[in-house]
């Protein structure tokens, strides 16, 4: 009887002692299985090729061509790619695309839209778990491949289907995306070199006000100083030609949105008569200096505004039929980059919604008030649409690029 539980006790220390030993030998088998089998679930984040930057040229044949987008919409499972081509020779050639998974095969793909300029495609079945995906244009043995993975592509819906009109508006919007970012950029160039300036400044301020004991010291001091005025003068000349850079973009934003704004005055309407325009549209009477919102034929918006300064003729407002090219909220409105490398005005504003060129709806907190003859007695705009804040931000909460925008005098 003593020996059964002599054996007992001891039997129950070593199933104590050997608990953590299981343990310790389940966690080293489990991490054994993690670490061979997860290149089968995870991706291979050494080996996966880097995304193709957007708007770097790559060439094929006469093409030279551009990645301006590249989204994934992972509840879809589907992708949307533009590129941009520019040929070098007049007669263009048909293209071949195809887009490939590294580990699943050819992707199905469509042709959303296509012209001599740009091409909008969908990937379609995109698998849950790809890695990294090639999207080819040309034949096989010499086409040009644009490259995605999953840690670097662009996120966001893409619907099932889209008109010729939508696929413009993408473009547009790629276009944009991309140039303000590049904006961003310099403009955190120029603010660097700012900093740097400012710190130079005081270095050469506390320079001036200190004494020194020796003509040596005194020299020394001095060369220091010059140093440091030629670096601000490096500085200022960076900022400028960065400057200029940005206003090269900007300006190119506009020739651009024009070109693309074009399909939009194919709406020939009088603005009185809407009938061809449909029932929603917005109405902005520039004699009247008054706009309205007409949603389903019923006003849901209307406000006094502000409009082009009639006494300059490169100011008033054009009278037309448009459509909203994006809104932005806030923004920074710039006018003309002058000789010294400022800008003729820079008014932050809470609401921009271009839809002509520079021109747009904003709001405008300068205006001591709205509607009237201001605008022909010099209290005019630069030729945009100026709005009160709160109808301003309505406008900007109802507004899309559906509506047609009618001005007129």
């Amino acid at each position: 009887m003593k020996t059964r539980k002599v054996r007992e006790v001891r039997e129950e220390r070593i199933g104590k002692k050997s608990a953590p030993l299981v343990g310790f030998l389940a966690v080293i088998v489990v991490g054994y299985f993690v670490f061979f089998t997860s290149k089968l679930w995870l991706p291979d984040i050494a080996t996966l090729k880097s995304a193709t930057p957007y708007y770097q040229k790559l060439v094929y044949e006469t093409y030279d061509i551009y990645l301006t987008q590249w989204r994934y919409d992972e509840k879809a499972n589907r992708m949307q790619v533009i590129i941009e081509l520019e040929n070098k020779e007049v007669l263009d050639q048909k293209l071949d695309f195809e887009a490939v998974e590294r580990n699943g095969g050819t992707l199905k793909m469509k042709v959303m839209y296509q012209d001599s300029e740009f091409v909008l495609l969908h990937i379609e079945e995109v698998p849950k778990a790809w890695k990294e995906i090639s999207f080819r244009v040309g034949k096989e043995n010499k086409a040009t491949r644009f490259y995605t993975n999953v840690n670097e592509i662009e996120r966001g819906k893409v619907p099932v289907k889209v008109t010729e009109n939508d696929c413009k508006k993408e473009r547009l919007q790629a276009q944009i995306t991309y140039d303000d970012a590049q904006i961003a950029e310099k403009e955190k160039k120029i603010k660097a070199y700012e900093v740097e300036n400012e710190k130079l400044e005081k270095r050469i301020t506390s320079l001036k006000e200190a004494t020194y004991p020796s003509e040596e010291e005194t020299q020394k001091a001095e060369d220091t100083i010059l140093k440091a005025q030629n670096q601000i003068a490096v500085n200022q000349n960076q900022v400028a030609e960065i400057e200029k850079e940005i206003e090269t973009i900007m300006q190119e934003m506009i020739a651009g949105v024009q070109i693309n704004r074009e399909p939009v005055y194919a709406m020939r309407a009088n603005a009185r008569g809407m009938n061809d325009i449909g029932s929603t549209y917005i109405e902005v009477d520039l004699s009247a200096q008054h706009l309205y919102y007409y949603q389903d034929g019923s006003i849901i918006l209307e406000s006094d505004i502000v409009s082009g300064d009639m006494q300059y003729a490169e100011r008033q407002t054009p009278p037309g039929i448009f459509q909203l090219y994006y809104k932005k909220s806030p923004s920074v409105l710039k006018g003309k980059m002058l000789e010294n490398g400022k800008y003729e005005y820079e008014r932050p504003v809470t609401y921009w919604m271009p839809f002509n060129g520079g021109i747009g709806f904003h709001d405008a907190s300068w205006q001591p008030y709205f509607g009237g003859n201001r605008f022909r007695e010099g209290g005019g705009s630069h030729g945009c649409i100026n709005l009160p804040a709160d109808k301003a931000a309505e406008l900007y909460n109802r507004i899309d690029e559906s509506v047609p925008i009618v001005c007129f005098y």
